[in-house]
């Protein structure tokens, strides 16, 4: 018996991953044998000495010493029964399988081809021969060490991002509720910034506790009041200015890198999934806050165009035999919004600008629900909170940012 390439000894202690292999002494050539009749004593092990005869490692009776723990004993069973599966390990030091097509063994590498070798064992009151199916070596194997893990393919950016596509649920009155938020957002853009800012921390704790409680599911267990008081503090923290802002989100995600590259162990994977959830959904709170300190006509016109996206990809989205139909449609929505408020927007905003800002939304529109997927953990996980604001995760900040820049 040998374990990971090495003989193997009465303390040897076996684990689970270990490679087990029993070399029988057979010589010659592979092929099937008749089995001879047991006689009134089953078969000993393989590796049996001469009738009458002292076994290496037994007693004079002919009694085998004691299997090392992880192992079986070869030979079972009377005449004619094949090796129970799983009874040999494989010649060479690869674990064996259970039988598959055409005779065929598992290994850790794959299915291999089964040869047959005579394996005898005899005692004091006779002889018994079995066949033993052990798997041939691929080309290139080492004796005693696992054959190498099959090559398999990268994912592809298509399935990455397929993976993390919004999953439409119709089991809801999505665009009712959308439309109300809608309403309910622009009512309080008009009345002022310090409604916007409350209303917007609501969705952003309701958000960040969903998207919490979807990883706790996940069994990684972020803490749910931490993220979603962070992420509802951002948009607060911008009605005192934009520093306060970036010190409340760059602070959090600075601690979520930390812990997630230098921390050790669960607890610290846990406080990085909640700082990165807070200050994620926090910024897209704050994005917009910060833009209607510009005024009503850019907060107003950011607002179409996260409206007018989310319902046309759900609106499309919703049955498409792609999951590329909703974000594209929503895009092309886009196209007529941008261009009336090239229109009616210059004033404020120099000429040009609203179409900069039009191409902006049609770029990082799409991404953000593909980011709050990735924060959720799942594409089907359960979180309406965190997809009411999952369009503004980059294009909230990222508009702030430009329209301050391009409006004199």
């Amino acid at each position: 018996v040998w374990v990971n390439g090495e003989p193997a000894t009465a303390d040897t202690v076996v684990h689970g991953h270990d490679v087990v292999a029993v070399l029988p002494p057979v010589s010659g050539g592979a092929g099937d044998v008749a089995v001879a009749a047991p006689t009134s004593r089953p078969p000993a092990a393989l590796g049996g000495a001469a009738a009458g005869g002292a076994r290496p490692g037994g007693d004079a009776g002919g009694r085998p010493p004691p299997e090392p723990a992880g192992t079986r004993s070869a030979a079972r069973g009377g005449a004619g029964e094949p090796p129970r599966p799983g009874a040999f390990a494989a010649l060479g030091g690869l674990p064996t399988g259970h039988p598959g097509p055409n005779g065929a063994l598992a290994t850790n590498g794959g299915p291999v081809a089964a040869s047959s070798a005579v394996a005898t064992s005899a005692g004091p009151t006779g002889t018994a021969t079995a066949t033993v199916r052990a798997p041939v070596r691929p080309p290139g194997a080492v004796p005693g060490r696992p054959s190498p893990p099959a090559q398999t393919r990268p994912e592809g950016l298509k399935t990455v991002l397929g993976g993390l596509a919004v999953t439409y649920d119709t089991k809801r009155p999505h665009g009712r509720i959308g439309l109300l938020w809608a309403i309910v957002t622009v009512v309080l853009t008009v009345q002022g910034e310090q409604w916007l800012a409350g209303w917007l921390a609501v969705n952003a704790f309701v958000g960040g506790s969903q998207a919490a409680a979807c990883r706790r599911a996940l069994d990684h267990r972020p803490q749910p009041a931490l993220a979603a008081v962070l992420a509802a503090g951002a948009p607060l923290a911008a009605l005192y200015g934009v520093r306060f802002v970036v010190g409340v989100v760059g602070l959090a995600l600075a601690l979520a890198l930390v812990a997630g590259t230098l921390g050790h162990g669960r607890s610290a994977h846990a406080l990085a999934l909640a700082l990165a959830i807070g200050a994620v959904l926090g910024a897209a709170a704050a994005g917009l806050v910060v833009t209607r300190d510009l005024g009503i006509a850019p907060t107003l016109f950011l607002l179409a165009c996260v409206a007018t996206y989310d319902a046309s990809a759900y609106l499309v989205g919703t049955g498409a035999s792609s999951s590329w139909e909703g974000p594209v449609a929503g895009m092309v929505a886009l196209i007529p919004v941008t261009l009336i408020g090239a229109i009616i927007l210059s004033p404020p905003f120099p000429s040009g600008a609203p179409l900069a800002l039009g191409l902006l939304a049609g770029a990082l529109a799409p991404a953000g629900p593909l980011v709050g997927t990735a924060l959720i953990g799942s594409r089907d996980a359960d979180a309406p909170g965190l997809r009411r604001l999952d369009s503004l995760i980059l294009l909230g900040p990222a508009w702030a940012w430009w329209a301050t820049s391009l409006i004199p």
